[in-house]
């Protein structure tokens, strides 16, 4: 434990599940329901978390959970139950939420084509969490870390799904890491996920997270519009909470601006978007979506033109076109979403910036409007003031306030380097470079 206080852990036993009681409940549920979706999940998860450069807690989960999903008509009803008798006693209840709802106007039933389920060879990482959590401390510390702070999240679960058309199992396993580091009153963060064709290096994640830490003196930021830089997180983080812009749902319910602009330009041409749940090397990857529907890669974004929304089977009934994989049955949802294609490093881009800002992270986004996509983040972990082309100063004090809109269209540099961020509920996971945006908005946040 490398000298280290040993945590303390908490467990929760894993519940043995027959097969046989599962599709018990999924005749039950045949035979009472136009439509169902069972989904299946035993998840093993181990979590570290460190402080003030020690272990302070390591949780175990074994966990198992069902989600039902049935309708009759346009009418629709979900449940989550811990067991499949549990399921098997509301299937009353289920009914009579059923007969006393309204019809869903977007629900147009279940994907019912046969889907080809794509299969991925793999072992599980077998290092441990703790070991994992101890290398990024002392990665930490030998590249100057005072104190260390973060987790190490490590997930393996085997899902099932099941439908009147469909049914697939499968694997899944993944690990995230996320460390803060701290030299004074200075801060830098580091995050990556790794998925089931990667292998984890917190060790670089820990040396990453001081080597954001620039020596500069620390001021108050200005207002005004300035190129911003933003690292791979703190684009992941703006594009994660916008990700519903990109939803068939918020097209459908009028919470999108971009309503009508399939086969238009939303974003400078220089830049591409993708969702794409077939990259293993991410923790992102999904081999099928909430009605069964195999998942794919899917370009969002190609060139500046917005190709296509994300659609479960009713919103693309409803459009007129073909399901991209991401149910939510009623609300479809990114799932992996990636930037690739620049040409820049961050060094050119510093060097090609006559004054602006390198912004490391940000969290809180809020939005003031949603159609339009307006926003404020707040940045933290490294702020730096950019005049002729060299950093000068650290600025504290700023909040990012512009719509997505802007941001999309302003677009000028994006780097070769792509990097698996993933943190908290601030990021969802994605892969995403260093991206310079000019004119952005930036206001004081107190």
């Amino acid at each position: 434990m490398d000298g280290r206080t040993a945590p303390e852990i908490e467990r929760n036993d894993r519940k043995v599940i027959e097969m046989a009681d599962v599709e018990h409940l999924i005749r039950k549920l045949s035979d009472n329901f136009e439509e169902y979706v069972v989904k299946q999940e035993y998840a093993s998860d181990t979590q570290v978390r460190f402080s003030n450069s020690k272990l302070d807690l390591t949780n175990i989960w074994d966990e198992y959970g069902i989600d039902i999903f049935v309708s009759s008509g346009r009418k629709t009803a979900s449940i989550a139950v811990h067991s499949p008798d549990e399921g098997i006693s509301k299937i009353d209840y289920l009914q009579k939420v059923l007969s006393n709802s309204p019809e869903n106007s977007i629900y147009e039933g279940i994907n019912d084509k046969k889907q080809i389920y794509r299969a991925v060879d793999y072992k599980d990482d077998e290092k441990d969490v703790q070991d994992m959590a101890v290398a990024a401390i002392s990665s930490a510390e030998d590249e100057g870390a005072r104190r260390v702070s973060g987790l190490i999240y490590k997930r393996s679960s085997e899902e099932s799904i099941f439908t009147r058309y469909n049914t697939y199992s499968a694997h899944k396993y993944g690990i995230e890491a996320a460390v803060r580091s701290f030299i004074g009153e200075s801060s830098g963060q580091y995050t990556a996920h790794y998925g089931p064709s990667s292998k984890a290096d917190t060790e670089e994640v820990g040396k990453r997270s001081v080597r954001s830490i620039l020596k500069v003196d620390s001021v108050k930021g200005n207002e005004g519009k300035y190129r911003v830089i933003f690292s791979p997180m703190a684009f992941g983080n703006i594009i994660s909470y916008g990700s519903y812009l990109f939803s068939a749902y918020s097209i459908i319910s009028g919470m999108s601006y971009l309503e009508g602009r399939i086969g238009k330009e939303v974003a400078n041409e220089s830049f591409s978007l993708v969702d794409d749940p077939t990259d293993t090397k991410g923790i992102g990857f999904e081999y099928f979506d909430d009605e069964a529907t195999a998942t794919k890669r899917n370009t969002i974004i190609e060139r500046g033109i917005l190709k296509t929304y994300l659609h479960s089977y009713s919103t693309a009934k409803k459009m007129h076109t073909e399901t991209t994989g991401n149910a939510g049955i009623i609300s479809p949802e990114a799932w992996q979403l990636e930037v690739d294609g620049g040409d820049s490093s961050l060094d050119e881009m510093i060097a090609d910036t006559k004054e602006g800002v390198v912004i490391m992270n940000s969290w809180y986004l809020r939005f003031q409007d949603y159609r339009n996509g307006v926003f404020s983040t707040v940045p933290r972990d490294g702020i730096y003031h950019i005049v002729k082309g060299e950093i000068k100063e650290s600025w504290s004090g700023i909040r990012i306030s512009d719509s997505y809109s802007n941001v999309l269209s302003n677009i000028s540099l994006i780097s070769k380097e792509a990097e698996y961020v993933k943190w908290w509920n601030e990021i969802s996971a994605s892969k995403m470079p260093y991206i310079a945006i000019d004119k952005v908005t930036l206001t004081r946040s107190f």
